[in-house]
């Protein structure tokens, strides 16, 4: 930017960028924090402005200690252990329960009641034909996007990632900073701190299935699924088409028209 004409200018235009940005996220961060807490349970409402002052005195609390000497260590320790196993974990659970429980519980369900006629795919291909339309010529049934390629790609991808969990889980690094190694007892305290929202959201599942027993699988009565399920939606009346809508019709035959 020195290079540039009027360099002060872009200087400052650049803190103001840097400065907006910190800000923006600190306030995203922490509004999410309040609104998960103060979400959680009616009488929390009440106290919305008192739990407001709370997270945000935790919060500078917890980052004054980033201003201090060893700032600069503390700042290494979470940058290089924040979030990688427990944002792995998270990624393979879904995987696991999108391309191998839920793709393979209806044609396990089909098998046992009729052999002859079980899906052999199960729903996600189903799924993603519904949403996509069916493949249109032999290319498209391996390579397109419901075709077999994207279904084998989803069984494979929890395994190979489950590997790589492993071996990270099985190795983890020694942390340094410059010509300093942090000590056996540093890296713990990282990856305990980088894994803690994988502990929580962990913590809250055992939680919720003690507390609720198998009521805690079954599909919450606000949720629109329950909706949909429990009141189904009668179709709408078929709408008389004039000449006008025939005439789309004839021009546009892949794009039925809407009632």
């Amino acid at each position: 930017m020195s290079n540039l004409p009027y360099p002060w200018l872009w200087n400052l235009l650049f803190f103001i960028m840097l400065a907006f940005l910190g800000l923006s996220t600190a306030v995203v961060d922490t509004l999410t924090i309040i609104t998960c807490i103060v979400d959680s349970s009616e009488s929390f409402r009440r106290y919305a402005t008192h739990i407001t002052g709370a997270v945000c005195l935790a919060l500078f609390l917890g980052s004054v200690t980033q201003c201090t000497n060893a700032g600069i260590y503390m700042v290494q320790l979470m940058d290089d252990c924040n979030g990688g196993i427990a944002l792995g974990v998270g990624i393979l659970l879904e995987f696991l329960l999108i391309a191998h429980y839920y793709d393979i519980a209806e044609a396990l369900g089909s098998f046992s009641t009729n052999p002859l006629e079980a899906p052999g795919w199960g729903r996600m291909r189903h799924d993603l034909q519904a949403a996509f339309g069916p493949p249109r010529n032999m290319l498209t049934t391996f390579v397109g996007k419901s075709g077999y390629l994207f279904w084998a790609l989803w069984k494979v991808t929890p395994l190979m990632g489950g590997a790589v969990l492993l071996y990270e889980m099985s190795t983890p690094p020694s942390l340094a900073y410059k010509d300093y190694e942090f000590p056996a007892l540093a890296n713990w305290l990282g990856y305990l701190y980088g894994n803690l929202t994988l502990l929580v959201v962990i913590g809250f599942f055992v939680f919720n299935v003690v507390r609720m027993g198998p009521k805690a699988f079954r599909v919450h009565p606000t949720h629109p699924s329950y909706i949909k399920m429990s009141h189904p939606a009668r179709p709408p009346p078929p709408r008389r088409l004039d000449d006008d809508d025939d005439q789309l019709e004839l021009l546009l035959p892949d794009r039925p028209i809407d009632s």
